[in-house]
This record gives C-alpha cells, structure tokens and sequence, in this order.
C-alpha cells in the first residue's frame, strides 16, 4: 500500500510539468505552445526573374496558418546575403497540394527582393539555409529549414 501511495504522489508531482517548454527553447514567441518543425519538399534550383518559389511543407495538412515568414541566408558572389519576406496567406487560406486539404504549399516570388538582393550580372548563384516560419494568429505554429542550398539564377 505504501508503493502505491508513493507511486500516486510522484505521479501527482511530476505530471504537471510534463509537456511544459524547456526554458529558453523556440516554443511560439511566448505563447506556451511548442513549435512543431517540419520538413520541406524544394526541387527548383534554377531561378528566372519571373520565378515563383513554391515550398511543400510535409506535415502541414491540419494547420491553418495566417502568414509565413521565407528567410534566405547565405552568400552570394562571394557576398552575404540575407533576406525576408513575410508571405500572407489570401482569405481563402494558402493553396494546398490537394485542393482544401494536404500540405501547405508557400509560394515566394522572387520578384518581391530577392532577385534584386542576388543582383546577376547576368547569373549568379546563391548558397546557404532557406527557413520558413508558419505563423497563425497566436504566434509561430510551425518551422522548417533547408541547409546547404544552392540556386542559381539566371
């Protein structure tokens, strides 16, 4: 009996903290939530200036996000690069790969900066981490990154 008096009081102790946030940790800019991280599907490495880089983000189909946050940095030229742009999602909500359901996908043009920060002349090539950052109207929902990347653009 007293195992079990033991057991129910370390359970009682130490369930409330389960689930919490590691201090310090990406958890949602302070919104107590965790930030669930997913994976990209990227296959567009050449980069026209009519270009519209389109992101799947694996994992997405039960959130519905506001915003997405596209950040690009690396080098350039031997140049560093760094740009941002927020994405806003249209009242109908961002496209999905199967109509209303499946993956988000984010859709950056690059005509909205980041072809005038890569500035060819006439090509160039830019290499380093793509990170997308899926924001609702509470805060950050989601994450992804792309290390190593390299596109070119011509």
């Amino acid at each position: 009996m007293n195992l079990l008096r033991i057991l129910l009081w370390v359970l009682v102790a130490v369930a409330p903290a389960c689930g919490q946030p590691t201090p310090g940790a990406n958890n949602g800019s302070g919104t107590g939530r965790l930030v669930q991280r997913l994976l990209i599907e990227f296959d567009q490495r050449l980069v026209l200036p009519t270009s519209v880089l389109t992101f799947r983000l694996k994992g997405s189909d039960r959130m519905v996000p506001r915003a997405a946050q596209f950040t690009a940095e690396g080098s350039s030229q031997g140049a560093d690069v760094m740009f941002e742009v927020i994405v806003t999602a249209p009242p109908e909500g961002f496209e999905r790969t199967d109509g209303d359901q499946g993956d988000v996908l984010v859709k950056v043009p690059v005509d909205e900066g980041f072809w005038n920060q890569i500035s060819p002349a006439p090509t160039a090539l830019f290499s380093g981490a793509i990170r997308l950052e899926l924001v609702d109207e509470i805060g950050v929902l989601a994450e992804a990154s792309l290390e190593g990347m390299t596109l070119d653009f011509n």
